[in-house]
């Protein structure tokens, strides 16, 4: 369950050849390729297929009914940078000191690691598969670590802000990464100024400190709004792949922004949920428990933004269900496995809250499907995914196994394929970075029925089987189940390193 830090400076030792060398020590059968596709801040039951009736999700719907979807899946650490370094290193953010996006970087050397712990992009493509990402990335994001006097290390500037070009260091063949946020893919695409102003000053308007009822449509023509932009170059390097060489297996993946804020989506998706009632946010029975509730936003407010919301979500199945053609028309289908994720999910007005860095469920909890070859059992699975159960996963699936890695992620292949119904005892999360051990702010263990929180030292449990909207907390009442988790949460953090960098902004709703 736990790694000790020797241990684990042992392991980041190891290239990517020796990862690649267990791997080819397995007879290897037909090769499968892959396509990832995840969303940035999409909350785990918004889908048609969870029983969100108000949602249109016709191709996710589609791929949950021939795949399997976990209800229960978590993100290891609720924000983007950190939870995307710990799906692609394999390990928990803290084996890294990756807390919060101003100190998640990768390659994480910024602690001293002799050289990368290779992800599972640097597997697949020292395996022979040709390797592609496409939208954002956030593998670092933030202010580079400060490190001592001579010490060297290649830590990357944020890539999400700068369109940093992604090396095959990181295990990427192939790379597309370009920002959306103010606008910047307008000016480095299209030379377009005039639209990144346009962009900027919409985007503005659409703050949450400073809401508005209105929130319209998209101010740019549809055809220059990012996840269509996206979508296109997502179509175009799948012919790619085929046309250039379809015997080489690849793996592709995209990263949608949507749907995290700004809440800017463009009027056809948005006209679809006019008048549409969604579900209302959870409300806690202990007032004093949210401090930071924003109390700004009105039941107008709110449902513009869940209409928002809604509509983005839309938009980007639309696009998933043109992948999904375009590798039928390139008669790839049937032997691509295709996974469906997001970084975290959103708390869209729970307990007052708004987007990430939580540890209650809207926040916590991302939606997960897995479907394509290999893939054999169908329907709902209450399993304990988490996040970092992608990269053996992955491996898995692609025929490769993981090799001698020590990982704490456990693979989801023998769910899949039906041999199993039991995964993992326990669920970790973490976020926000502290100058002491434990170096998280918080953390969360969840036990399949018992949620322990640890919030700056307040303690929150829950029984998600009778309150699973966490309305009520048994911390003072249950003792020896706090004791318990407790205990185990210790655990996950034993050896936690400290976080590589403080960003300005630690809190950063991006």
């Amino acid at each position: 369950m736990t790694m000790r830090r020797r241990d684990f400076l042992r392991l980041s030792g190891m290239s990517a050849a020796a990862f690649a060398l267990g791997a080819a020590e397995k007879p290897q059968p037909a090769r499968r390729n892959i396509l990832f596709i995840m969303a940035d801040q999409f909350r785990f039951e918004w889908i048609g297929a969870r029983g969100a009736r108000f949602l249109r999700t016709p191709n996710l719907d589609a791929l949950a009914a021939n795949g399997v979807l976990f209800t229960r899946a978590v993100s290891n650490s609720p924000v983007c940078a950190s939870s995307r370094v710990s799906l692609a290193a394999g390990v928990y953010g803290n084996r890294l000191g990756a807390y919060a996006n101003g100190s998640a970087f990768y390659p994480a050397q910024a602690n001293g690691f002799p050289e990368l712990l290779p992800s599972f992009y640097n597997v697949l493509a020292a395996n022979g598969y040709r390797t592609g990402i496409a939208g954002k990335c956030d593998l670092s994001k933030g202010r580079p670590p400060k490190l001592a006097p001579g010490q060297q290390a290649s830590v990357m500037t944020s890539d999400s802000r700068s369109g940093f070009p992604l090396t095959r260091e990181l295990g990427f063949t192939d790379s597309w990464v370009i920002p959306k946020w103010s606008g910047e893919y307008l000016q480095q695409l299209f030379g377009r100024k005039d639209l990144r102003e346009i962009y900027r000053e919409d985007e503005k308007k659409r703050a949450l400190s400073n809401p508005s009822p209105a929130l319209p449509p998209c101010a740019l023509p549809d055809e220059f709004y990012y996840e269509h932009v996206l979508g296109r170059k997502a179509v175009e390097v799948l012919d790619t792949f085929h046309k250039e060489d379809p015997t080489r297996p690849w793996f592709f993946h995209v990263n949608f922004h949507s749907p995290h804020p700004p809440h800017d989506a463009p009027r056809q998706y948005l006209d679809m949920y006019e008048g549409v009632e969604f579900p209302p946010p959870a409300v806690a029975q202990e007032p004093n428990r949210n401090r930071t509730a924003r109390k700004n936003i009105t039941s107008a407010i709110l449902h513009r933004i869940q209409q928002h919301y809604a509509a983005m979500i839309t938009l980007d199945d639309e696009w998933i269900g043109k992948l999904i053609a375009t590798l039928k028309k390139n008669g790839q289908y049937e032997n691509t496995v295709i996974l469906f994720s997001s970084d975290h999910g959103e708390m869209l007005g729970d307990f007052g809250l708004f987007a990430k860095n939580q540890m209650y469920e809207g926040s916590l909890r991302v939606p997960l499907i897995i479907s394509g070859p290999g893939v054999t059992a169908r329907g709902q699975s209450r399993a304990l995914a988490e996040l970092v159960d992608l990269y053996p996963t992955i491996l898995d699936l692609a025929g490769l196994g993981h090799g001698r890695a020590k990982l704490d992620g456990k693979s989801l292949a023998p769910l899949l394929a039906g041999k199993s119904r039991e995964h993992k005892e326990y669920q970790y999360s973490e976020w926000g970075p502290l100058t002491q051990p434990p170096y998280a702010q918080r953390r969360m263990v969840f036990d399949g029925r018992y949620k322990l929180i640890d919030a700056h030292a307040s303690l929150e449990l829950y029984d998600l089987d009778a309150d699973p909207h966490e309305t009520r907390n048994l911390a003072d009442k249950n003792g020896d189940t706090v004791t318990r988790l407790k205990a185990v949460m210790n655990s996950y953090s034993q050896g936690a390193l400290p976080p590589q960098a403080f960003g300005s902004d630690p809190e950063a709703a991006d």
